[in-house]
């Protein structure tokens, strides 16, 4: 019910909040940003649940919050009871960010399997502005037997058509998520594997083994 890393997660209404973490000396500002949130009903980010207690799932926001000089975008982790989720859903799509991004989001041809988080998704999601000329655009990219040439070639293809630095994951099934920078670069030996409980090390060759289409010319 918890649903995977990365996933959208609607929760009951006035549900108890138990604030995790947070930046500098925000931590009023941040709970009543968090708060504010949630009364609109908008839908928080599952992030990694370990130490979590088995009552409570793990979630995160960024949140717009007044601050003595100018508002800023802060991150915030609170805990909330498991039984005040109310669904999990996938991260919205790639094709459905042409408002943001652009029309050619719309014929990107892995749009239906690149989920869209960061910045842009919290914009997506509550309309709030979050993003700015230079910022990254991240993506979760679910793996379909394709060649290490062909990811390449799709990050490519989306940086040339938002005409912005793409960062992110590939999610591999019964595996865990795959950060673009350490999969692309061969030179590593291993890749760090993240899940939804704890992060682990995977040789390239254990990769390959699982995944063979990778290596396909």
């Amino acid at each position: 019910m918890t649903g995977l890393r990365h996933g959208l997660a609607h929760v009951t209404p006035n549900v108890p909040v138990e604030l995790i973490s947070w930046h500098g000396d925000a931590q009023e500002a941040v709970m009543q940003a968090t708060a504010s949130w949630l009364e609109q009903r908008l839908p928080c980010v599952v992030t990694r649940q370990s130490g979590v207690p088995a009552n409570q799932v793990q979630l995160g926001v960024s949140v717009i919050v007044a601050m003595p000089k100018s508002a800023q975008i802060q991150r915030a982790a609170f805990r909330v009871p498991t039984p005040c989720i109310e669904a999990v859903e996938p991260l919205p799509p790639l094709s459905q960010f042409t408002s943001l991004l652009g029309n050619a989001m719309s014929s990107i041809s892995f749009g239906d399997s690149c989920g869209v988080y960061g910045s842009f998704l919290f914009q997506y999601v509550s309309g709030y502005t979050y993003t700015h000329a230079q910022s990254d655009v991240d993506v979760l990219l679910a793996y379909r037997d394709d060649s290490m040439l062909n990811l390449r070639q799709a990050m490519h293809a989306l940086q040339q058509a938002t005409s912005r630095m793409i960062d992110g994951e590939v999610r591999f099934d019964s595996c865990g998520d795959i950060a673009f920078a350490e999969l692309f670069n061969e030179g590593f030996s291993e890749v760090l594997v993240k899940t939804k409980t704890e992060p682990y090390l995977l040789s390239r060759e254990a990769l390959y083994a699982r995944f063979p289409s990778l290596q396909k010319a």
